[in-house]
């Protein structure tokens, strides 16, 4: 029997009705939205930029032949004024607190010292590199910089390079707030990796959540009954449920997309990639409204699939069973197919993992059929 459109229009706008009666469940949904817009901002901000100083002995400046004279130091001094980021500066302008040198926040610091070697024929040149925070890589553009010219004025000098070591904050307030000023949620995670698990969430409170806490309400309040009682039919009534979820679903992806990674909208993979995810997901929650009895028990047994799934999806990472278990979701091919598409268009002829999602999903959409005609409305 073919649905009739203005019925199923009819239960659409009763599940929209009912969401707009549930602030919760719209307060849900703007905070995910508003999440991706502080995503977006502390993307488009622009890290402060790094600054380095080269420190050095002021006897250098007056080293006789035979050691590192000063003319190394004018050539550094020379190169660095074609910089704005790098200065040279004798050790007696470096505050010192408590024996340690202190160098102002997000400043690296290349510190120069005069060593005799030990037959005493040549000068040995010790280097101690100094950066703000726990990743040493911020020297690498500084020591691009400065070992180009130390190569070329030395030649056969013997340098000793010392390990790079952290540079010492005023206080440990000094160290938050410069990791605060220099940090960016982008450091821990591309767009495109935040964006995915992002409509991830976004689906799953559409699509699973409030269809298990919709679906189980009407069953609690003899609802379900009611309209099974109509003229309504139990397809009419579980495709207008589903419809409704996907648009919501579609609206709230859409505007996450549109906040996150705008230019990935047009990207016909990545809308299949959500069609079938929401509908998966959608499948999945009632399938658990039609085996629990309450609504507490549907919440909490679509909670316990969201985190069994995390659970299943890290120790994939770790022992091959699960790995192979993870092939049998669909949200292992979705989330998959959400982070490169997200990253680029892909013709539909090449998203080979399309094929095996649309399987399972039809698979889950099966069963959640079958069970909702049978018990899902009692």
């Amino acid at each position: 029997m073919m649905p009739r459109l203005d019925k199923v229009r009819t239960l659409v706008g009763r599940e929209a009705l009912r969401l707009l009666k549930n602030p919760s469940a719209l307060m849900v949904l703007g905070l995910l939205v508003a999440f991706s817009l502080l995503l977006a901002l502390s993307r488009n901000e622009k890290s402060p930029a790094l600054s380095c100083w080269i420190v050095h002995p002021d006897s250098l400046l007056t080293s006789e032949a035979g050691g590192v004279s000063s003319d190394f130091i004018e050539k550094l001094t020379e190169a660095a004024k074609q910089t704005k980021t790098i200065r040279v500066l004798p050790l007696s302008r470096i505050a010192v607190f408590r024996e340690q040198r202190m160098y102002p926040p997000l400043t690296c610091a290349i510190e120069l010292l005069e060593l005799p070697a030990d037959d005493g024929s040549t000068t040995q040149l010790s280097v101690t590199y100094r950066h703000p925070g726990g990743k040493s890589d911020v020297l690498e553009p500084f020591l691009r910089w400065f070992w180009p010219i130390a190569v070329d004025h030395f030649g056969q000098v013997q340098v000793v390079e010392q390990a790079p070591a952290a540079s010492r904050p005023t206080s440990a307030t000094a160290l938050v707030m410069e990791r605060l000023q220099s940090g960016s949620l982008k450091d821990l995670m591309s767009e495109e990796l935040a964006a995915a698990i992002l409509l991830l969430v976004v689906q799953f409170v559409t699509c699973c959540q409030l269809i298990v806490s919709f679906t189980s309400q009407d069953r609690e309040r003899g609802t379900l009954t009611a309209l099974a009682l109509s003229p309504i039919t139990m397809s009419e009534l579980l495709q207008a449920k589903i419809l409704f979820h996907l648009l919501l679903s579609a609206l709230g992806c859409g505007a996450v997309i549109a906040v996150l990674k705008p230019s990935a909208l047009t990207h016909a993979s990545l809308w299949a990639t959500l069609l079938l995810t929401s509908l998966g997901l959608c499948s999945v929650g009632m399938v658990i409204a039609s085996l629990t009895k309450t609504q507490s028990g549907a919440s909490l047994l679509a909670l316990c699939y969201m985190l069994v799934g995390a659970v299943v999806f890290y120790l994939a990472t770790k022992f091959s069973a699960f790995a192979q278990l993870k092939s049998f979701a669909f949200e292992n091919y979705g989330f998959g197919m959400l982070f490169l598409s997200l990253q680029r268009p892909i013709p539909l002829a090449r998203a080979t993992d399309l094929a095996p999602m649309l399987a399972l999903v039809v698979g889950w959409l099966t069963t959640a059929t079958l069970l909702f005609r049978t018990r899902g409305w009692r």
